[in-house]
């Protein structure tokens, strides 16, 4: 009975997966695009400005650098977090699939997606 309601759970389960799959994957596109304007809007800003002294000029493009850099940063995490992401729903059709054969390597499958949407959970933390 446990093994039914668990199939039934993770069958009734599968279309949350997918729309919270498509909700991250959007929001991260949007925060690529948002990050990418951004800094490009910086790098502009930053090219138009005449800056005479020497030291200045040099401290415009440390801190335009650090953008870029930190920017760079954020784009990367993004396209890791869509790329985690889109592991989930096989992930969940596996592990679902499992129930019926007994497989206890899924067990550790299982664990290890759990670590990684917890790990997930801390870089969305981090960014707000």
């Amino acid at each position: 009975m446990r093994r039914a309601a668990l199939r039934k759970a993770m069958d009734d389960a599968a279309p949350g997966i997918a729309a919270i799959v498509t909700f991250v994957k959007e929001i991260n596109v949007l925060g690529v695009t948002a990050a990418t304007t951004m800094r490009d809007q910086m790098i502009r800003k930053a090219n138009n400005l005449t800056v005479a002294d020497g030291v200045a000029r040099l401290q415009l493009n440390e801190a335009v650098e650090g953008v870029i850099a930190e920017s760079n940063a954020i784009l990367a995490q993004l396209k890791q977090e869509s790329t985690a992401v889109e592991a989930i729903a096989p992930a969940h059709a596996e592990i679902r699939d499992a129930i019926d054969q007994d497989d206890r390597a899924v067990l550790e499958k299982l664990k290890t997606l759990v670590a990684e949407v917890k790990r997930l959970q801390g870089v969305y933390s981090s960014l707000k």
